[in-house]
């Protein structure tokens, strides 16, 4: 998957300018998202989003079989989350006991946030700037 990224005869200059590109994205990522570096948390966030735009509902029990974490660590992550505002939790539409998940409307904007800037990284790089000449 790499070097569908990378192609092999990028010069150093490009992937220099892709690096900071990607930096620039990950510092916005941990500023929009309380889940430190954390792979996982940063999985549930990502999880949730994807289940928001394909329509599904998510359960605690979904969510940790999705992301492949331990029940305990996702949901210190969503209780995170909740306290950021960025999580909605409610009672289960079929069965009260257990919990939907959706991401809140202040974290589907940090995604539109984070995606705007993604894109702007991307057309301002000089990756792309100097590889589409190529």
């Amino acid at each position: 998957m790499i070097d569908l990224l990378v192609p092999k005869e990028m010069l150093s200059t490009q992937r220099l300018s892709l690096l900071k590109a990607w930096r620039s994205m990950s510092d916005l990522e941990a500023e929009l998202f309380p889940v430190g570096m954390s792979l996982l948390g940063r999985q549930i966030v990502w999880e949730l989003v994807r289940a928001h735009w394909q329509d599904e509902r998510l359960s605690v029990k979904s969510l940790t079989l999705a992301v492949g974490g331990s029940e305990n660590g996702t949901r210190r992550h969503l209780q995170r989350l909740e306290q950021a505002g960025l999580l909605l939790i409610r009672k289960g539409r079929r069965d009260r006991r257990s919990l939907e998940l959706s991401p809140s409307p202040r974290l589907l904007e940090a995604i539109d946030r984070l995606l705007d800037a993604l894109e702007s990284a991307i057309q301002g790089s000089k990756y792309r700037q100097e590889f589409s000449r190529s």
